[in-house]
């Protein structure tokens, strides 16, 4: 019996309408600004397309309407996320692009309420950035096991030690999402890690001067650009102190937990690369 790869009528329709919107307004914007050496006429651009993003219903695929999302399941994301590989500026556009979008994923899934109105909020209304620092150079960064950053609970208090680099989207963010060891015993070895928020920017995150835009309030702020972030960006921790509270995936929640919610949407979205279109 064949397998029927058809895509069911809603998602042909959104298919269509993402399709059409990088088309027609996303991809002419795109090739331009391709040759404007001036990254500062790049933000009233980026900020138009934003809020014509979210005036067409185009935001936020994968976030719950809670959020100001479109609550996409997880054939509906890959379809988006096939569409926006045409063009690499409109995950951008519509607010999916990483490492936010995972970030989003692992907020909603695992922050507290606190939590999700101070961080995740901000992030789904495109009003700030966030960055993943999980890679270190002593380490092999695909091993999240041989994770050498470590933090020791200290009352109400984690203590970091450790070195992260080519850390994903570090330009502009206004804080991160840490992999950290707390329990080096612990059994799977991918349960040995937790997440951690830490604000941003801090005087030891190693990065040249943020170029900046000339859009004004909240929206300017996002619009800096995570691929223009130097792929050495590192941050040293030396006994860094961060607020129990804002351990993101903190004892039983480990690492390995809440890769299994990113891994099944980025499955879902190679399979959708074979015949969406």
């Amino acid at each position: 019996m064949a397998i029927d790869f058809s895509l069911p009528p809603d998602i042909v329709a959104l298919r269509t309408k993402i399709r059409e919107f990088i088309d027609k307004d996303v991809e002419p914007v795109a090739t331009r600004l391709e040759k404007v050496d001036d990254r500062s006429q790049w933000g009233p651009e980026i900020i138009r397309l934003r809020k014509l993003a979210r005036e067409k219903g185009l935001w936020l695929p994968h976030m719950p309407k809670e959020f100001g999302g479109m609550e996409l399941g997880a054939l509906g994301i890959a379809t988006v996320s096939a569409e926006c590989g045409r063009v690499p500026l409109s995950a951008f556009i519509i607010n999916c692009q990483a490492p936010d979008e995972g970030n989003m994923h692992t907020l909603l899934h695992f922050a507290t309420p606190a939590q999700k109105e101070k961080y995740l909020r901000p992030l789904c209304n495109g009003f700030v950035r966030s960055c993943f620092a999980m890679t270190e150079p002593e380490v092999a960064g695909s091993d999240p096991t041989g994770i050498q950053t470590f933090a020791v609970r200290q009352g109400d208090h984690w203590h970091i030690n450790g070195h992260k680099w080519f850390i994903s989207g570090a330009r502009g963010a206004k804080f991160a999402i840490l992999i950290a060891c707390t329990d080096p015993d612990a059994d799977p070895p991918q349960a040995r890690n937790s997440a951690f928020i830490v604000d941003l920017p801090r005087s030891h995150l190693g990065l040249p001067p943020m170029v900046t835009s000339q859009a004004t309030k909240e929206e300017a702020d996002a619009v800096r650009w995570q691929w223009l972030a130097d792929k050495l960006a590192s941050l040293e921790l030396n006994a860094e102190k961060v607020d129990a509270k804002l351990a993101a995936a903190e004892a039983k929640v480990g690492l390995w937990q809440f890769a299994c919610v990113i891994l099944g949407i980025l499955l879902t979205a190679l399979a959708v690369n074979v015949f969406v279109r």
